[in-house]
């Protein structure tokens, strides 16, 4: 609470000349370094009262003071002997203890009030409503806790006579094919553009890209699709289209061309390889020299048919052949 002050007192410390009014002045409390304790007088702030000091007392030092010159009060006066009471401005504002008021609520606003929970009787009140409302509408129909057993045999048996289930066999599951594996596969829809990035990898080998790298540009090609093969998919297509490339195509040579095999590329025709056949049978120690020349004789225009590298890899191969059977033929000798 701030002091009430002796108005007298300070004019008298500031050698003005000292009327009583009953104006009122309002200035900050708070005293100057230079008025002593002893200066003060007791009021209503406690302070002490001075005997030398009184309304009555007049400064001949004051007559010639200017009465018109405003007079500059301290921030601080202390005691009261005039009557004259002077407050702050916060003391002048309306103090609600000194008011009648009914209540002290003080309303936050509405994002700091808390909300209430409706209390069980409007909750229960709002659901019947609700409720009665819609089946008024004939947006809801409402019947006893007795036939709801009724109704709900009625719509499974409904629901049963319309679907057809599916019949399960019994047995043990039927197992993939080999090499293929449950579910669906996708990998048949980009088989062309892998084998495009496989091609552009021959060509290139910067840019050959492994079976992770093909799913990144496959998903970067199609942001939106949600059927691209997984990796283990690209990677086993990948496999298969190097395989392919190790594969050599057949030469059709001879009449029997149809039975060549990618493995067999070169077969040579029945009356070459029956003279030779014959040639080794007489003779199995000849020498692929004396067969080709030998061949050469008796097919003069074999050159385009069948080379010198042929006919000697035949006749070897024959020696090999007479050689095995006749070691299988042979009776194991007892020592």
């Amino acid at each position: 609470m701030s002091p009430i002050v002796d108005l007298y007192s300070v004019c008298k410390y500031h050698n003005y000349n000292f009327s009583y009014t009953n104006q009122f002045y309002s200035a900050r409390t708070e005293l100057p370094n230079e008025i002593d304790e002893d200066d003060s007088i007791r009021g209503m702030s406690g302070g002490e009262i001075s005997d030398d000091v009184s309304i009555e007392e007049y400064d001949p030092e004051c007559e010639d003071a200017d009465l018109d010159e405003e007079v500059v009060l301290p921030s601080v006066m202390v005691g009261t002997i005039t009557g004259i009471t002077i407050r702050t401005t916060v003391q002048i504002r309306l103090r609600d203890r000194s008011r009648n008021i009914a209540s002290r609520t003080l309303l936050l606003p509405l994002s700091a009030r808390r909300q209430t929970p409706y209390p069980e009787k409007d909750v229960s009140g709002f659901v019947k409503r609700s409720l009665l409302n819609l089946q008024e509408t004939g947006r809801l129909g409402v019947i006893q806790s007795s036939d709801l057993t009724n109704r709900l045999v009625t719509s499974c048996g409904s629901i049963l006579a319309n679907s057809s289930p599916s019949v399960v066999k019994q047995g043990w599951a039927i197992r993939p094919p080999k090499g293929k594996m449950y579910g669906a596969k996708y990998i048949k829809l980009y088989t062309g553009e892998i084998l495009e990035i496989f091609v552009c990898g021959e060509k290139n080998t910067s840019e050959k890209l492994g079976p992770s790298r093909m799913l990144e540009k496959l998903k970067v090609k199609y942001p939106n699709r949600f059927n691209l093969p997984s990796e283990n998919d690209i990677r086993g297509e990948v496999s298969r289209l190097i395989q392919s490339r190790k594969r050599k195509q057949a030469v059709e040579i001879g009449t029997n061309s149809d039975s060549l095999t990618p493995n067999k590329r070169y077969r040579m025709p029945t009356d070459y390889a029956s003279f030779l056949k014959k040639l080794v049978e007489d003779d199995p120690s000849i020498l692929p020299a004396s067969a080709v020349a030998k061949f050469r004789a008796q097919f003069p225009d074999s050159a385009s048919g069948a080379s010198t590298d042929q006919v000697s890899y035949k006749v070897s191969s024959l020696k090999q052949q007479a050689k095995r059977k006749r070691a299988f033929q042979s009776p194991i000798r007892d020592e």
